[in-house]
């Protein structure tokens, strides 16, 4: 049987997993509560959340993240460690995480450095070994060097749940001291990039 969770950005802008008690439900865990829901739990603890003013509330089946959100475009990261350490930032910070890069096909990669090359785009690592300045698709190497291509990195933030406001990762104090204790480094620093995530290595 399919098993649920579900996760809802409250009235006063948290963002909360709805836990299941014996006699109902509630955004806190308590002694016998339960995050894991049936279909039938997860459709009852929507309308119990909806009725309590929470926007944005949905349930997510195992494997899916419910703190983390892609912006539409952008995949995502394949490193499973960093998938769950930013979703336990953002489960322990009560914000979203909005991932706005994260593995990069060779073609991203490419645009993205000629626009770097070009003035108009943040620092991009370069997109292949031929080349080091501008150059056509057709003649790129096709063979990234940054951590993106390899699905190892995420460049993120945090987004307020009253304004919608986004803040990279590592600007948001409390966020960038709960990465940190969860594995994440940020380890572009020249210059410094706050919204490019890694996991500390082994």
């Amino acid at each position: 049987m399919t098993k649920y969770r579900v996760a809802a950005t409250t009235r006063l802008g948290g963002r909360r997993l709805v836990f299941r008690q014996p006699d109902g439900f509630t955004w806190r865990r308590g002694k016998h509560g339960r995050a894991w829901m049936s279909g039938s739990e997860a459709d009852a603890a929507k309308r119990w959340a909806h009725r309590r003013l929470a926007k944005n509330v949905k349930a997510y089946p195992a494997g899916r993240h419910p703190f983390l959100e892609l912006v539409k475009g952008a995949h995502w990261p394949t490193d499973k460690r960093l998938l769950r350490a930013l979703n336990r930032t953002g489960q322990a910070r009560k914000r979203t995480i909005r991932i706005i890069s994260g593995l990069r096909l060779p073609h991203e990669a490419w645009v993205l450095r000629m626009r770097f090359l070009s003035g108009r785009g943040n620092l991009a690592a370069r997109c292949c070994s031929r080349y080091s300045g501008k150059h056509s698709w057709d003649q790129c190497g096709r063979d990234p060097w940054s951590n993106h291509a390899d699905g190892n990195a995420a460049d993120c933030g945090t987004v307020s749940g009253l304004t919608g406001a986004y803040t990279s990762l590592a600007s948001d104090s409390q966020a960038r001291s709960l990465a940190n204790k969860f594995g994440i480094v940020f380890p572009v620093v020249s210059p410094w990039e706050p919204w490019h995530a890694e996991m500390r290595p082994r």
